[in-house]
C-alpha cells in the first residue's frame, strides 16, 4: 500500500511481486500480485535489484537481509510523501516510514527501520538498524534505541531513555528507565518479565 500511495503522489516504483515463504504461497496473489518465490529461490535467482524487507519481527527481518546479502541487492528507502524529512534528519537504508508517522530535527534512522502509522519521534533520538516502531508509538527527544529493539502499539518513552538491543516492549507501555537488552519489558511503567531471544 505504501508503494501504490507513494506512486500517485510521483510515480517512482514498478512493483514486480512479493517474495514469500510460506508453503502454497506461490498459488496465491497479494494485493493482487504476484507472488515470485520463495527467499532461498530468489537468491538463487533474483528478478529484481530493489528489495524491501516488509517484516515487522527485527529479528526475521535481519534474517532475511542476511540470506538476501548474496544477491546484492539494494534496499530503497520508502517514505510516505507525506512525511516531512528535515535536512538534519538522517535515514540508511531499506527505511519504512508509514502515513502519519512524524520525525523532528536530528533524528537519525538506521537500516531497515519501520516507523509505522501515527508514530512519533522527537529530536536528537537514534533509532539503530533494524529498529521497529509500532503504530501509535510515542519516542521523546534524545532517545537510543539500539539494534532490533521492538516497541509494542501506543509505547511511550520518557526523554533522554536508553532501550538495549534486542529489548521488546510490550503494546501500551510506558518506558520511565533504561531497558536492559534481550529482555521482555511490560507495563506502566515498563518492567522487564524474562528474557527475549538474543539478537
Amino acid at each position: 500500500m505504501l508503494i501504490e500511495q507513494i506512486n500517485l503522489d510521483q510515480p517512482s516504483w514498478n512493483i514486480v511481486g512479493f517474495i514469500d515463504d510460506r508453503e502454497n504461497a506461490m498459488a496465491e496473489s497479494c494485493l493482487g500480485y504476484p507472488v515470485l518465490s520463495s527467499v532461498l529461490d530468489f537468491v538463487k535467482n533474483p528478478t529484481t535489484n530493489n528489495v524491501v524487507v516488509a517484516i515487522g519481527d527485527p529479528r526475521i527481518r535481519r534474517r532475511v537481509v542476511k540470506t538476501l546479502k548474496v544477491t546484492g541487492c539494494t534496499y530503497p528507502s520508502l517514505v510516505h510523501p507525506s512525511v516531512f524529512v528535515h535536512r538534519t534528519n538522517s535515514i540508511g537504508v531499506g527505511v519504512v516510514i508509514f502515513q502519519g508517522a512524524q520525525v523532528m530535527i536530528d533524528v537519525k534512522l538506521g537500516n531497515h527501520v519501520h516507523l509505522n502509522t501515527q508514530s512519533s519521534v522527537s529530536h536528537e533520538s537514534v533509532l539503530s538498524d533494524y529498529a521497529t516502531i509500532s503504530p501509535g508509538v510515542h519516542v521523546s527527544g534524545n532517545v537510543k534505541l539500539h539494534s532490533g529493539v521492538f516497541l509494542g502499539t501506543g509505547t511511550q518513552v520518557a526523554p533522554g531513555l536508553e532501550i538495549g538491543e534486542g529489548a521488546v516492549v510490550g503494546a501500551g507501555a510506558t518506558v520511565v528507565a533504561n531497558i536492559e537488552e534481550n529482555v521482555v519489558a511490560v507495563g506502566s511503567p515498563a518492567r522487564a518479565i524474562k528474557q527475549a531471544e538474543k539478537f
